[in-house]
């Protein structure tokens, strides 16, 4: 079975090329996901200062925040509905949704990254990057990609750790 899934990230480069190295370095050098392949779509890298720039940073930070919510609601439904209850959470799955929405939360990139903020390791943007976007718009970047692996196993929990390898 081929794997594929879409990324958006955030990166600041002096021009498209710039950016997308940015990004292949940072996907090279991730632990936590590996991709087969990185494909970059076509016409779907946008500077800062393109009409389409914000409303898409707007589309990726929400799309980060609606899978936050789906797995929040997942966690519910196996039983979790407290911090308190954090000590007590078996293994398994409900620890695998908590630890997404952990990484989710802290900023460690992910399969389940629909964006990714390079300039400060981030699936939020800062109020200081935000202002340094407004001011320096060229500077910065999104990149749009497909990752894509072939795995043995359609065991969500093992396709995981298929990309930790």
């Amino acid at each position: 079975m081929r794997l594929t899934i879409k990324h958006l990230f955030l990166t600041p480069g002096a021009s498209l090329a710039d950016s997308q190295q940015r990004v292949r370095r940072f996907l090279g050098r991730t632990t936590l996901v590996r991709y087969d392949t990185v494909e970059f779509l076509p016409g779907r890298t946008i500077r800062g200062d393109e009409a389409d720039f914000n409303e898409t940073l707007a589309n990726g930070l929400a799309s980060n925040r609606a899978t936050l919510a789906e797995l929040v609601a997942d966690l519910d439904r196996e039983g979790f509905h407290s911090l308190a209850e954090l000590a007590a959470t078996p293994q398994g799955y409900p620890s695998k949704l908590l630890h997404t929405v952990a990484h989710l939360a802290d900023g460690f990139f992910g399969v389940d990254s629909a964006f990714y903020n390079l300039a400060e390791d981030s699936h939020q943007i800062s109020t200081a990057l935000r202002q340094a976007m407004r001011q320096q718009p060229t500077d910065y970047w999104l990149v749009e990609l497909t990752g894509s692996s072939e795995v043995e196993d359609s065991d969500p929990l093992n396709l995981l750790r298929k990309f930790e390898k």
